[in-house]
């Protein structure tokens, strides 16, 4: 299931068009925007060769948009009259059907009960956080597709679209139509470090994928943002009893799971995390480069499993620049549980308030930090670590943050 706009057809040319309900797209002021508009080549040939499969080996391929049926189908016929689509669902199928679009999942799943597939047999390729997350909700791979991000002008709105997706950690971004294919035929190999090995993926073959998401994140005051690796995703629990937005792939993820089980006081450090850390970290510094490698500590009375996680990459990379040591910060009693702080102001306030340079940690304003912890969800625990080390006079640019997981979160379906 495709979306239509800046996924298969770059259409900044047309948004003028595409929102005026007044619009003829049969007219030749639409008919002269569309010399504006354009499709990748090699992409068209993909889904062309797609559509020609015999018909035991062909894949349903269908369009979900929120643009009106006229104008998707004056767009497909304009730059992919070739591409036979199975199904094209648009913003009146949307009104019509109860007045829920993206990222509402219904869409998906009526689809996918007409063509008669399962979850695991369905994939959503688009370009922004709806499309990730109606994905997402309706159990399905999620693709982020970023072919025509560089063409987009710099003030045009949808030009961070890509990113705001990209915060939700997708089963894969592709920048080509080649990369497409390949996570189509082999999708364990473009999933973030963490899952990939889960999946038994190989280092040697992960290493040659762009399997882990670098974010910027951002606190509540004016300050540079904070680089952020993340390996891999946790996704939420309800919010209330009739949460309807959680992910039916909470329940069989496997990252989801090890991290839940620390809950149960559970210190172990699966080897996945181990494996994903070890081959992310040369990545993003050299051996050389005399760095600080941390992580957030556990609170009094939890389980100790970044700590432990530390003790083994120290035994990963014994011959390095690199210090491991868990005693960097340290908790100030009466420190509250970040996950029982819903709203980010709080979270940043019992960070402030509480965490500080540990008493035996001498400081090294010239070295670069790395903050390990187990999930990112608004940035506060992290970014508070880097401020406790400004303020000790390590140069912001120097910290950055590594991640096993990036809680995702879904929105409830909009209007457009």
């Amino acid at each position: 299931m495709f979306d239509l706009d800046h996924t298969l057809v770059f259409t900044d040319a047309l948004q003028t068009h595409r929102d005026d309900p007044q619009c003829d797209y049969n007219g030749p002021a639409f008919r002269e925007a569309l010399q504006f508009a354009h499709c990748d080549y090699q992409l068209r040939l993909f889904l062309e060769a797609l559509s020609a499969l015999p018909a035991e080996h062909r894949p349903r391929l269908a369009i979900v948009t929120r643009a009106k049926h006229a104008y998707a189908q004056a767009v497909l016929q304009q730059f992919l009259p070739k591409v036979t689509f199975d199904a094209l669902r648009c913003f009146e199928d949307a009104r019509d059907g109860g007045g829920v679009y993206k990222p509402h999942p219904r869409l998906v799943l009526e689809l996918m009960a007409t063509f008669d597939v399962a979850a695991h047999e369905t994939v959503v390729v688009g370009d922004d956080l709806g499309d990730v997350e109606m994905a997402y909700r309706a159990g399905v791979t999620s693709i982020l597709a970023n072919f025509y991000w560089q063409r987009r002008d710099t003030q045009s709105p949808k030009k961070n679209e890509f990113f705001y997706a990209l915060d939700a950690v997708p089963d894969a971004v592709v920048d080509t139509a080649k990369e497409l294919r390949d996570a189509l035929c082999r999708p364990a190999e473009r999933l973030p470090f963490v899952e990939a090995f889960e999946q038994g993926v190989s280092p040697r073959v992960a290493l040659r994928k762009p399997t882990h998401v670098k974010l910027t994140v951002f606190g509540l005051v004016h300050a540079p943002g904070l680089v952020v690796h993340v390996l891999g995703r946790y996704f939420a629990g309800p919010r209330h009893e009739h949460d309807a937005t959680v992910t039916p792939r909470r329940a069989t993820h496997g990252t989801t799971r090890n991290i839940l089980a620390k809950e149960h006081g559970d210190d172990r450090v699966p080897d996945t995390w181990v494996d994903a850390c070890s081959l992310l970290l040369p990545r993003v510094l050299s051996l050389r480069t005399p760095t600080v490698i941390t992580i957030i500590p556990s609170k009094r009375g939890r389980a100790r499993r970044m700590e432990c996680l530390l003790v083994r990459l120290s035994e990963r990379f014994p011959a390095s620049s690199w210090v491991f040591d868990a005693q960097v910060f340290e908790f100030m009693e009466g420190a509250a549980s970040q996950k029982h702080l819903p709203h980010a102001p709080e979270r940043h306030e019992n960070i402030e308030q509480h965490l500080k340079l540990h008493e035996t940690h001498v400081v090294q304003p010239r070295y670069r930090y790395i903050v390990l912890d187990d999930v990112l969800t608004t940035g506060a625990t992290l970014l508070g670590a880097r401020h406790v080390l400004v303020g000790a006079g390590v140069r912001a640019s120097n910290v950055q943050g590594v991640v096993i997981a990036r809680n995702v979160r879904c929105r409830e379906g909009r209007r457009p």
